[in-house]
């Protein structure tokens, strides 16, 4: 297994993920895919044929299994305006939508459950 101390405190280890399905946000699902971890972060996303001489030691098999390897942020409010020109990305998506909402009076802002 390939590991090294990060600044003395976290211990690092190299892993890959294998699955029937990656679906990465900026490439099309990869059929029997590879993630490859070094601790927290991506190191690479591939086909495990594409990927197979470069994988760590330790290699966990998810099996019929889908990967999205990244943070998806799914929920939604319903509530909110619909904006007339999409915002091209996440955060400037929550940027325009919380300026939109406090922009509002008090009494206009939807109700927050």
């Amino acid at each position: 297994m390939n590991a090294d101390v990060n600044d003395g405190s976290e211990l690092q280890i190299t892993r890959a993920y294998r699955a029937r399905w990656l679906v990465p946000l900026t490439a099309p699902p990869i059929e029997n895919g590879v993630i490859i971890m070094d601790g927290e972060r991506i190191q690479a996303v591939g086909s495990y044929d594409n990927l197979r001489e470069n994988l760590p030691e330790t290699l966990i098999d998810l099996e019929d299994s889908v990967i999205f390897p990244a943070f998806v942020n799914v929920h939604t409010h319903l509530e909110q305006t619909k904006f007339e020109e999409p915002a091209g990305n996440y955060f400037r998506y929550l940027s325009r939508s919380a300026a939109d909402y406090y922009r509002r009076d008090l009494e206009q802002r939807p109700a927050i459950i």
